[in-house]
């Protein structure tokens, strides 16, 4: 039986490798590129990233994919490694940025990055912590930034008992591997990263995410999506969240 990783590279190279898909990664990217309704995670982990970057750093990317989220960091003239597992998307990324300068791709593995210790300004991810062990990727992380650096992450949360039934309904269905389902980043993992890094922010999306189909078809997109903003801010949503976005910042002690 194949181990979960390898099954989890197969998967996103043969995606990756399909022509429907080639086109798709030539479409919109970032925030953009997700429905307006789960949107904000992904608004907000842009702007901590571009209030963080300077065009003089040199930034690690790690769970890059086809490059989705890297338009932040490549558009600013930042350096910027981006690191997959998949090769094929890899291909798709250089293809989708071709003529940036400032981008290398390499391919590898979070829970081994193939780089010297107090290499990179800032590390950044979207959606990729619960594809490796999660204790192993927080120390690389650890490792590769230098003092003072960041690390910068938008990701799925997995307290709400709504949620890991949907993930685990998806396993059910095939599109998740059963490590990624152990591996789903939770308040304990933020904690853990509290305590190694000594500096941590962190904020919550989508406490209501589960009900937002119902929410759009009575009131619309835009209005749904507002209330699920409001809904945040008001009950300081934490444990019941569908997001999170976290600022980690490397304090030598």
């Amino acid at each position: 039986m194949k181990a979960d990783k390898i099954i989890e590279k197969d998967r996103y190279n043969t995606r990756s490798a399909s022509k429907g898909f080639e086109q798709h990664v030539d479409g919109s990217r970032g925030s953009s590129s997700i429905p307006l309704i789960l949107r904000a995670p992904y608004l907000y982990f842009e702007k901590v990233i571009s209030t963080c970057l300077d065009h003089k750093m040199v930034v690690l990317e790690i769970g890059a994919g086809t490059g989705e989220h890297s338009g932040v960091l490549v558009d600013s003239g930042a350096v910027v490694v981006a690191l997959d597992i998949s090769e094929n998307s890899l291909r798709l990324m250089k293809r989708s940025y071709l003529g940036c300068s400032g981008l290398v791709v390499s391919v590898g593995d979070m829970e081994f990055l193939p780089f010297k210790s107090h290499s990179f300004d800032m590390v950044t991810t979207a959606g990729s912590l619960s594809y490796g062990d999660n204790q192993r990727v927080m120390r690389e992380i650890w490792r590769v930034l230098k003092p003072d650096g960041v690390f910068i992450c938008v990701d799925s949360l997995n307290n709400s008992w709504v949620y890991r039934l949907n993930r685990w309904w998806r396993f059910k269905k095939g599109d998740r591997s059963l490590s990624t389902l152990k591996r789903m980043p939770s308040i304990e993992l933020l904690d853990a990263y509290r305590e190694t890094f000594g500096r941590v922010e962190c904020r919550f999306f989508g406490a209501i995410a589960w009900l937002m189909p119902t929410l759009c078809r009575i009131v619309g997109p835009a209005a749904a999506s507002l209330i699920s903003d409001k809904c945040d801010h008001f009950f300081q949503t934490r444990a019941s969240a569908f997001k999170f976005v976290m600022l980690a910042t490397k304090v030598l002690r």
